[in-house]
C-alpha cells in the first residue's frame, strides 16, 4: 500500500523499475507456499534506459525468491515487441 505511481506522460512505461520494485523492494514472507505478482499493463516498456531496461536480473530475483509473475496485458498499444516482453516475463516465472 506504500507504493506510488508518477510521472510518465509518455506511451511506453518503465515497466520494469515497476517491477522490480515489488520483487526487491517489498519484504516477501520466506515460508510463504506462494508468492504471486501480478504485472498489469496496457503499454510497450521501455526498453531504451541502458541497464534499467533490463529485466533479466529482476526475472532472475523473482525466481531466487520463488515469486511467481502473473503478466496481465491489455489493450492495443503493445505492439509486437510489448507482447513479447510480457510473455518472456510470464514465461520465465512460470
Amino acid at each position: 500500500s506504500s507504493l506510488k505511481a508518477e510521472g510518465g506522460g509518455d506511451l511506453p512505461e518503465h515497466v520494469v523499475a515497476g517491477l522490480a520494485e515489488g520483487i526487491s523492494g517489498l519484504d516477501w514472507d520466506d515460508k510463504a507456499k506462494l508468492k504471486l505478482v501480478f504485472l498489469l499493463g496496457d503499454a510497450a516498456p521501455h526498453l531504451d534506459y541502458g541497464a534499467e531496461s533490463d529485466v533479466t536480473p529482476v526475472l532472475a530475483a523473482a525466481k531466487a525468491k520463488g515469486i511467481v509473475i502473473g503478466a496481465i496485458a491489455c489493450g492495443d498499444k503493445l505492439g509486437a515487441e510489448g507482447d513479447a516482453f510480457w510473455k518472456k516475463v510470464a514465461d520465465e516465472t512460470q
